[in-house]
């Protein structure tokens, strides 16, 4: 828990997940602190694509989401999800990939990926 009632984050404090989740590694209590206190705060997200994909696959295999009861699995995609700026539907798509073991990038298409129009 939070030495002496202290908080983990003050106003004005700037917060690199990454970081986050390496000093504390994350449990679902500990996820459920960070939302309760950042509600007010807006959380951007941090750097590009790939990085935000390996955050969430970092999160998702030290949780052990899939074993996780439904009400924790939710605390999860919340905490993503104010993390990455994805949406829940593109979290869902992603988490799934994560657990089968799949790598996450991004997923290039018709001109995209280089096929003729």
């Amino acid at each position: 828990m939070i030495p002496n009632g202290g908080t983990y984050f003050q106003q004005g404090m700037s917060l690199n997940a990454e970081v986050w989740v390496e000093r504390y590694p994350p449990t679902v209590a500990r996820l459920r602190i960070f939302l309760d206190g950042t509600q007010e705060v807006n959380c951007e997200p941090q750097g590009e694509d790939s990085q935000r994909h390996a955050f969430i696959a970092v999160v998702v295999v030290r949780l052990r989401y899939g074993h996780l009861p439904r009400s924790d699995k939710g605390v999860v995609m919340r905490y993503l999800e104010r993390n990455t700026g994805y949406l829940r539907a593109q979290l869902k798509r992603l988490v799934r990939r994560a657990r089968a073991g799949e790598t996450l990038a991004k997923r290039l298409y018709g001109a995209q990926a280089g096929l003729p129009h």
